[in-house]
């Protein structure tokens, strides 16, 4: 299975929203779709 990431979206979704992500929602989502991603 192929995986295409925009980029130019994921920049900005983390430089827009990473600011109010207090709880570090988006961070654990990233981190996990990394791992996901190494292992296939």
């Amino acid at each position: 299975m192929k995986v295409i990431i925009d980029t130019s979206s994921l920049i900005s979704l983390v430089k827009y929203y990473l600011p109010f992500d207090s709880s570090n929602k988006l961070y654990d989502f990233t981190k996990y779709m990394t791992k996901i991603y190494n292992t296939l």
